[in-house]
């Protein structure tokens, strides 16, 4: 199927109002200002030599095809990894070698930083004017993600098999949403679709580049399909 082919308008929301009112985060999006893209690789690799090299391959090839995406736009989004001491240097030593070999990414040092630490905890929070100035995404979110905040944590997850509710018990003591993939209306992509992590990045980053939602996931997810023709879809 293609990403294009649309299914039927979505039907009307019937969920029940909250009597409180949830916060507005457009207030709080300053649409000159960059996005920070914030990845979260504080999960364990794999201890087996063979599947551990393989995770920590595709996670940096991963983020390696959103640097090479990030280069065509006019916008501005910085790019943080976060997790283990272990865990981050195997990233930044893995990239580091895709980067060199790619002449268009050389000027990646104001783009992307490397830091140790846990990035669901106070101390290691970047300085935000408010606590729901940053996101935690998971796809088993109740919440939808309404409108871009100053910075999204996206799970650096490559998994093979979907585990339900991993990404919401990591971020389950920390402001979470899900993207509201349903208004895309594509066929089969529904808002608890687990996308991987490039895909992921790159829906944040041209939200933030067209200020249009569906515009930018529609590209995003078209990009996806371009990479993987054979598993547009994960969940089914």
């Amino acid at each position: 199927m293609s990403a294009l082919s649309s299914t039927d308008p979505p039907t009307t929301d019937t969920t029940p109002t909250n009597t409180t009112p949830l916060p507005d985060l457009s207030t709080l999006m300053i649409i000159s200002s960059p996005l920070n893209l914030l990845i979260d690789v504080h999960y364990p690799f794999p201890l087996a030599p063979r599947p551990r090299k393989e995770r920590v391959n595709a996670l940096s090839k991963q983020i390696y095809n959103f640097l090479l995406s990030h280069s065509q736009w006019s916008s501005t989004c910085t790019l943080q990894i976060w997790g283990t001491e272990e865990n981050v240097k195997l990233i930044e030593t893995r990239l580091n070698k895709l980067i060199d070999n790619e002449p268009t990414l050389k000027t990646t040092e104001n783009l992307l930083t490397y830091n140790v630490g846990d990035i669901i905890f106070p101390e290691h929070t970047p300085n935000e004017s408010s606590p729901t100035s940053k996101i935690y995404l998971s796809p088993d979110s109740p919440n939808p993600l309404t409108s871009l905040p100053s910075s999204l944590i996206i799970g650096g997850l490559i998994d093979r098999t979907i585990t339900p509710n991993r990404s919401l018990t990591r971020s389950s003591s920390h402001p979470h949403a899900h993207l509201p993939l349903n208004k895309l209306n594509l066929e089969g992509l529904e808002s608890d679709e687990p996308l991987n992590v490039d895909t992921c990045l790159e829906m944040c980053a041209l939200w933030k580049e067209y200020d249009d939602f569906e515009k930018g996931g529609r590209e995003a997810m078209e990009r996806h399909e371009v990479r993987h023709p054979n598993r547009r879809i994960h969940k089914t």
